[in-house]
C-alpha cells in the first residue's frame, strides 16, 4: 500500500481550511493561536508583530462576517459527554465572510465558515447570549492569511468576540 505525500496531506488540509494556496515556511501546520493585537503595517496591510505558535506572521484583511444560521448539530451536541470536553451542549454558528479589500491572487474562501471557540468547541446558549450572536447578525471581522511560519493557514479574528472565553465550562 502505498502512502500518501506530504503535499497531498497538505493540500486536503488547506483546502480544509478553505485556502487553495500553499503556505510558505515548514510545511507542518500544528495549530496556533491567532495573533490578536500585536500587529504593525507592511506594504498597506496589518502583519502580526509577534510570532505565535510556530513563529506565524497573518496578513491582516478586514471585513465583515454574517451569521448564517444557529443550530444544535449531533457534533455540537455530543461535546456534552466527551470526556475533557466543555460538559455542556454546543450550537454549531455557521457565517459568511465578505472581504472589504481585494484579497491577494490564488486565495479562494469557502462559502460558510463555523465559529467555534478556540480550543474548537462550540459555544453554548450563555455565549450566545453574552455576545448577542443571533441569525443575520452581521459583525466586524478579520481575516488572517499566513504568510509565513507554521501555523493554521487561515484565521478568523471576532473583534469584540472572545472564542477564548470558556465561562461556560462546567467540568
Amino acid at each position: 500500500m502505498k502512502t500518501p505525500s506530504l503535499g497531498l496531506a497538505l493540500f486536503a488540509f488547506a483546502a480544509w481550511c478553505g485556502l487553495a494556496h500553499a503556505s510558505q515556511g515548514d510545511p507542518a501546520l500544528p495549530p496556533c493561536q491567532t495573533p490578536q493585537d500585536h500587529s504593525q503595517f507592511s506594504h498597506g496591510r496589518q502583519v502580526a508583530k509577534t510570532r505565535l505558535g510556530g513563529g506565524c506572521r497573518y496578513e491582516k484583511y478586514p471585513g465583515t462576517c454574517t451569521i448564517v444560521s444557529i443550530a444544535k448539530t449531533p457534533q455540537s451536541i455530543g461535546q456534552a459527554q466527551v470526556s475533557g470536553g466543555p460538559g455542556y451542549e454546543g450550537y454549531q454558528i455557521s457565517y459568511t465572510y465578505q472581504p472589504r479589500m481585494t484579497l491577494p491572487h490564488g486565495v479562494s474562501l469557502k462559502s460558510r465558515y463555523s465559529l467555534q471557540l478556540t480550543n474548537s468547541w462550540y459555544p453554548g446558549a450563555s455565549y450566545l447570549k453574552k455576545y448577542q450572536l443571533e441569525a443575520g447578525r452581521k459583525l466586524p471581522c478579520d481575516l488572517m492569511l499566513i504568510r509565513s511560519g507554521t501555523c493554521t493557514p487561515v484565521v478568523f479574528d471576532f473583534p469584540g468576540v472572545d472564542q477564548a472565553d470558556y465561562f461556560e465550562t462546567t467540568r
